[in-house]
């Protein structure tokens, strides 16, 4: 039995034509509305980040902050060991 030959038109080469653009056309709309869904995602873990790093900032200034009131605490009890130990010093001289 031979194969039954379709008759090629214009209108069927159109209407094929049509029919490929509109599901292209969906494709398409399709991928652009994974990358904007895939954007939005994106920056919300943006978002998230970023407000861990200004969490972790916060915390660094308060350790910043910790540290410089101990350097200080240090400093006040190298000075009074230093005064401690010239009023000694000042005190064995008086007393000679």
């Amino acid at each position: 039995m031979p194969e039954e030959i379709k008759e090629v038109t214009l209108e069927s080469i159109a209407k094929s034509i049509t029919n490929l653009t509109a599901s292209i056309d969906k494709k398409i709309d399709n991928v652009n509305k994974n990358i904007d869904e895939l954007a939005i995602a994106v920056n919300n873990e943006f978002r998230a980040i970023d407000k861990k790093f200004d969490a972790v900032n916060q915390d660094i200034k308060g350790l910043k902050e910790g540290q410089e009131e101990i350097i200080m605490k240090l400093d006040n009890k190298t000075l009074k060991l230093d005064l401690d130990a010239l009023t000694t010093r000042v005190e064995a001289i008086e007393n000679k």
